[in-house]
């Protein structure tokens, strides 16, 4: 089987990097509430130590960067990645702010998440997620 490239997101004010440190500590402050409840349903209580060890455990971990302005530094809006193997599946994440939420940029990466989640299934097989409610 062919194994599918990383899709690449063309658009202006939206890129998609591999994640780092910094861009778990510029996103950690500006988490959106829903994203914090499940970190907290997960047993732990420091927004930013759970980006920084998704950042390290992840198999891959990418940042979503908006720059608004022209020369303007990127900020990170969103990290999301995909665990290790474990059965039954590989798990998939996300954790972002609200500005991943608003407007178009919603719209705009929710279309090419899809691209992700293709290529998370092409390179790991089976992937999932759970929710606490």
């Amino acid at each position: 089987m062919i194994k599918k490239e990383r899709p690449i997101l063309k658009h202006p004010n939206l890129s998609i990097v591999e994640a780092t440190e910094a861009h778990a500590v510029s996103l950690a402050p500006r988490l959106r509430k829903e994203d914090i409840d499940e970190i907290n349903a997960e047993g732990l209580s420091d927004v930013l130590k759970a980006l920084l060890f998704s950042v390290h455990n992840s198999a891959e971990c990418y940042a979503v960067l908006l720059t608004r302005n022209e020369g303007e530094e990127p900020l990170p809006i969103a990290l999301f990645g995909i665990g290790k193997r474990s059965y039954p599946f590989s798990v998939v994440w996300l954790l972002g702010s609200d500005e991943l939420v608003q407007g178009r940029t919603a719209y705009i990466f929710l279309r090419h998440s899809l691209l992700w989640m293709d290529y998370f299934l092409n390179h790991y097989g089976p992937i999932g997620n759970s929710v606490h409610v």
